[in-house]
């Protein structure tokens, strides 16, 4: 297995963004593939709202690096358990919702922000093509946080635009924040920048269309 190291944006005044940072802590997260077993490897489902947050990051820390060379030559098999890993996050994110009717525990979950000043969205919008649904429940959740920068001023927009995210999935964030279209992070970059240079932008001109103008309905940014 080839190794796969995590990636989080280092926000230090010095440096500026840095997006394959590892998180100093090393939880790893435990999927169990067996039917009918729980995907949340916990004994505080019941009380602790961070594990939404931390269901994430943990998923996040064994995916391969943006800018990984090596990454990028996976073997097929490392292939499908990286998107297996991905599956049982998303079952693990939807389960935790289904666990927290609670319209508070589900607020306070998506509002908590951990390093960098991301919530449970920025970190969902930095993995691999998250699914439509997971990302309109986390807005549901608290619709604030569409609208929240990380400490590199990055909206979730921005991550979803530098990470490939689906052109569907651009377009709920859009929907939810037009005005995210044209916010600039620390160092003036749109969310657009992200997505036109990302190096597999031109095999993918539907990633772009919710960032045009006009993109995002009628509410788009004055």
């Amino acid at each position: 297995m080839a190794d796969l190291v995590g990636y989080t944006i280092n926000a230090s005044a010095d440096n500026g963004d840095n997006i394959n940072s590892r998180p100093p802590n090393n939880r790893s997260l435990s999927f169990n593939t067996r039917a009918g077993a729980s995907t949340i490897a916990t004994d505080d489902v019941g009380h602790d709202v961070t594990r939404l947050y931390t269901l994430v990051e943990t998923s996040m820390m064994n995916m391969p690096a943006q800018n990984n060379e090596a990454a990028a030559q996976l073997l097929p098999t490392e292939v499908v358990r990286m998107r297996e890993m991905l599956t049982q996050t998303w079952d693990s994110i939807r389960e935790w919702l289904e666990e927290h009717p609670s319209e508070n525990d589900r607020q306070m979950a998506a509002m908590h922000q951990g390093q960098f000043l991301t919530t449970a969205l920025h970190m969902v919008c930095k993995l691999m093509d998250p699914p439509v649904d997971v990302v309109q429940s986390l807005i549901a959740c608290a619709e604030e946080t569409v609208t929240w920068p990380d400490s590199n001023g990055w909206l979730p927009l921005h991550h979803a635009c530098a990470n490939g995210a689906s052109g569907k999935v651009l377009n709920v964030l859009v929907q939810a924040y037009p005005q995210g279209k044209v916010h600039q992070d620390r160092r003036l970059r749109t969310p657009l920048h992200f997505a036109f240079f990302r190096r597999d932008a031109h095999e993918d001109r539907g990633m772009r269309a919710p960032l045009q103008d006009g993109g995002g309905g009628a509410g788009g940014p004055p």
